[in-house]
């Protein structure tokens, strides 16, 4: 009886019943009316697995059958299966029983094959579980010594940056890493890089707090790099800190070897910056040469003229390595770093209280010198 018999069936007999009769009769109706709805949808829930069940079991088999068309020297597992039953006569229980064992089959064919790599997940649950914390335990692990790590480093002091352009790269930088990374308020960025300038760059980003704090920070970094961050102006500057200034002693270890310090640090930025011709320059190295000692010149002028007699132009890095080369001995010895004029007379003289032989003395910066017989 379907439902739609049952609803005519209580609708009749409500017209022919007494009430309290009709009140029962209305009830079981409705509880006839809603087992037959569970029943439908039962029915439509089964049929539905069963569907499902089917298109399982045709994909599994057709992933069996790629496999062993791959290997077709093996014997096919899948021949002796059951085949899928659609008598709907059997319990829903039962098919997905069946299809659990037919993936199971086609799962250990496949682990069977001897060029499948073996699988390092776990399939055991406890196992998973162990391995899912000792992972978690690991990466735990990990963070507390980075955080330990942090912890003993020292604090990064970021020095202020006044204005030299020579500064400008090591300060940016410094300042990216220190400051800009850890924050994306660009109001903090603002303030923190108004607080690390100082000087001339200072005065030249101050008017940027009148902006809106995105558009003025980066006004404000763009500002320091058309003021201090040209490379014509870094170069300008690197090779102005050589030229310029007093004629160094030879007594004056502390500024010749400052000087050297100097001269590796202008090499490294002029090539990094791809002006190396700048510091290669007559001008330049002429320029530098004649703020070493006298005797130092004299010795320069005559390792410059035997480069020029192999058919080479002195560079900046000959003069570089030259003078390194004295330091070198300098410090790897007791003599002065400079001979004086009072010490090549000292030596000129045997202990008989004559000159030695061969010993050339420089007498003047153009490097003539005069030899003792």
């Amino acid at each position: 009886m379907s439902v739609i018999e049952l609803q005519d069936e209580v609708s009749s007999k409500c017209s022919s019943v007494s009430t309290s009769a009709d009140g029962r009769e209305l009830k079981l109706a409705r509880i006839r009316i809603q087992q037959l709805e569970l029943q439908l949808a039962l029915k439509d829930k089964m049929e539905q697995c069963r569907i499902e069940y089917e298109e399982d079991v045709k994909r599994l088999n057709e992933q069996a059958d790629s496999v062993i068309s791959d290997h077709p020297a093996r014997k096919p597992l899948l021949s002796s299966l059951p085949q899928s039953s659609t008598s709907p006569a059997k319990p829903h229980c039962c098919a997905m029983e069946q299809g659990c064992n037919k993936r199971l089959d086609v799962q250990s064919y496949v682990n069977s094959l001897p060029d499948r790599a073996p699988s390092t997940k776990p399939t055991d649950p406890v196992l998973r579980i162990r391995s899912e914390h000792y992972r978690e335990s690991g990466s735990m692990s990990e963070l507390g010594n980075l955080i330990s790590i942090c912890m003993r480093l020292p604090k990064k002091e970021l020095k202020k940056f006044s204005g030299n352009p020579m500064d400008y790269w090591g300060f940016i930088r410094s300042f990216m890493s220190s400051v800009d990374r850890y924050t994306d308020d660009f109001a903090n960025r603002l303030s923190y890089l108004i607080q690390y300038c100082d000087g001339e760059a200072l005065y030249a980003i101050k008017g940027c707090t009148v902006l809106e704090p995105e558009s003025g920070y980066n006004e404000a970094i763009s500002i320091l790099q058309r003021r201090f961050g040209q490379p014509y102006v870094i170069v300008r500057c690197y090779i102005r800190s050589l030229t310029e200034g007093c004629i160094l002693k030879q007594d004056d270890a502390k500024g010749l070897t400052d000087l050297a310090e100097k001269m590796k640090m202008c090499a490294t930025t002029l090539r990094q910056l791809h002006y190396e011709s700048d510091m290669n320059s007559c001008r330049t190295l002429g320029d530098i040469a004649r703020r070493l000692p006298t005797p130092m010149q004299s010795k320069w002028f005559e390792v410059a003229a035997t480069i020029l007699r192999h058919g080479r132009e002195p560079s900046f890095t000959d003069l570089t390595r030259h003078w390194e080369g004295i330091l070198r001995i300098r410090k790897s010895s007791s003599l002065p770093l400079v001979p004086s004029l009072g010490q090549i007379d000292r030596l000129q003289l045997g202990s008989n209280g004559r000159k030695s032989r061969q010993f050339k003395v420089y007498t003047t910066v153009t490097g003539s010198a005069a030899s003792s017989n």
